[in-house]
């Protein structure tokens, strides 16, 4: 697996990261690896339904052309 070091990080945001890593039970890396995950298949999702639109406008738009 790869690493990655995060630097810099403002200290309102690393005490959210520990109060919710302590409230799922996780260390803070499973915490940050999972908001990242989640993060990630959002986008990926929302990627997915702005194509699958699109491609349904593109059918309408066919059909009174």
């Amino acid at each position: 697996m790869k690493q990655c070091r995060v630097t810099n990080i403002p200290d309102s945001v690393f005490e959210r990261l520990e109060d919710r890593a302590a409230k799922n039970r996780r260390c803070l890396n499973t915490e940050i690896l999972c908001l990242l995950e989640q993060a990630l298949q959002a986008e990926e999702l929302e990627r997915y339904d702005t194509r699958e639109m699109l491609a349904e406008a593109r059918k309408i738009r066919m059909l009174f052309a």
